[in-house]
């Protein structure tokens, strides 16, 4: 695939102030090109190259390393189609970070994301775990300065929410640091969960796929093996049990179109962000 092919099948050509706005063909051509030099500085070629599909299973050991912590995954959809994108900061080593690595592990696990959508789906949504947060997170702010360029330079518009919870005094510290550094319209999307996270999700996840470290009843420990007496996350369950949710959500959209035919079924397309949703901050 050649790159501004890539670039414009997982780009999106909207306008940041009004989403139902197209951007002109020289404004998106210029971003294209943008987009293309951040990919060369990355070298996302190398990570995870724009010929290979949801199916590849070539990760390189330094990203393979990084995921067996299961801190970042994929699993399941939204109402809306919307990939999830979980984050447990528990579960990472917050004394041992390489900024490197990370940011490739984070590469990696976007790129092939952005490659399982839904026909019509162009982002996808963020959901942090932030129990047990530590101080030792407060401290890593270059491993946070890291991530969001990787967001805001590579995958500019691709998020259409990031839910942070549940709310602590700890994540409220972090969240102020970060956010004078995140343009208005990222900030507009972030949203901090209340104590009981279960009730503000159910308005965008289907109860049986609300987590239990959430209060559901979805187990998310079945992407996690026994290795050598200790558990491990396997990114190739993670692609099998994504691409059959995939399957499920295409359905449930089709469905949706047919018995509402006068409201378009992808949502984030023709609403703003803070009218599809409305989240306790």
């Amino acid at each position: 695939m050649h790159k501004f092919e890539c670039q414009y099948k997982y780009g999106r050509c909207v306008s940041k102030d009004d989403e139902k706005v197209m951007r002109s063909f020289e404004y998106t051509l210029k971003k294209l090109c943008e987009v293309c030099k951040v990919r060369e500085k990355y070298k996302v070629e190398e990570v995870f190259p724009s010929h290979a599909d949801s199916g590849n299973k070539k990760i390189p050991k330094d990203v393979h390393d990084i995921y067996r912590s299961g801190a970042l995954y994929w699993r399941d959809f939204d109402i809306y189609g919307r990939p999830i994108l979980w984050v447990r900061n528990s579960r990472k080593n917050w004394w041992k970070i390489d900024l490197d690595a990370e940011t490739r592990a984070h590469i990696w696990m976007l790129e092939w994301g952005l490659r399982i959508l839904p026909p019509g789906v162009s982002q996808f949504v963020l959901v942090a775990d932030a129990q047990d947060m530590s101080m030792r997170q407060l401290m890593q702010f270059s491993f946070m300065r890291v991530l969001m360029k990787v967001f805001l330079e590579l995958y500019p518009d691709r998020i259409a929410l990031i839910l942070v919870g549940p709310t602590s005094m700890i994540l409220r510290n972090l969240y102020s640091m970060v956010k004078p550094l995140l343009p208005r319209n990222v900030q507009n999307k972030i949203k901090l969960l209340s104590e009981d996270p279960k009730q503000a999700l159910l308005k965008l996840i289907p109860d049986g796929k609300i987590p239990s470290f959430f209060g559901g009843i979805a187990e998310h420990n079945d992407l996690m093996v026994l290795e050598k007496k200790s558990t491990k996350f396997c990114c190739f369950r993670m692609q099998d049990y994504q691409q059959k949710m995939l399957v499920e959500a295409m359905a449930s959209l089709v469905v949706a179109t047919s018995i509402e035919m006068s409201v378009p079924v992808m949502v984030e397309s023709t609403l703003p962000c803070t009218q599809r949703m409305n989240l306790p901050v």
